[in-house]
């Protein structure tokens, strides 16, 4: 049984499943709402629960959240996007002059260079990361503009 015919048939009501148990709404309903969990992860690929998760990790380890998002009203989300979306070979590297770290030249002028963390090798895994921030940072960026949308 799908989760739409679960709400649909039987969250209002008890339902029998075998001699003498009953399963209450409450029960049927919280079963309902775990199949649908199930069948989005499957819709979803790979990839995308990859960049969901690394919007948690952002959230939860590197402390950003929808306040420090709404700060940055010039651009700053999606051009750190930009610039783990470029390739390695086409990113142009400045050099910090007081702390030698390396950067590049497109990376948000308000953040910190030490936040520009790309992949240590070229290897294939190395720039699915890259993209995966990326995707990231796309997906804050989009929430930033919704809530925004909501103010106007």
């Amino acid at each position: 049984m799908k989760a739409e015919e679960l709400i649909n048939n039987n969250a209002l009501t008890d339902i029998t499943v075998c001699k003498e148990q009953k399963v209450v709404a409450v029960e049927i309903a919280l079963t309902a709402v775990n199949m649908a969990r199930i069948e989005i992860d499957k819709a979803l690929s790979k990839n995308a629960l990859s960049i969901i998760n690394e919007r948690k990790r952002q959230i939860e380890v590197e402390e950003f959240s929808c306040c420090k998002d709404d700060k940055y009203i010039n651009g700053e989300l999606s051009q750190a996007a930009a610039c783990y979306a470029i390739p390695p070979v086409e990113r142009v590297i400045l050099t910090h002059p007081l702390t030698s770290v390396r950067y590049p030249k497109w990376w948000p002028k308000t953040w910190y260079v030490k936040w520009w963390k790309p992949a240590k090798n070229n290897s294939i895994s190395g720039r699915k990361k890259e993209l995966i921030k990326a995707g990231a940072l796309i997906l804050a960026e989009l929430d930033r503009l919704d809530r925004l949308e909501k103010q106007q």
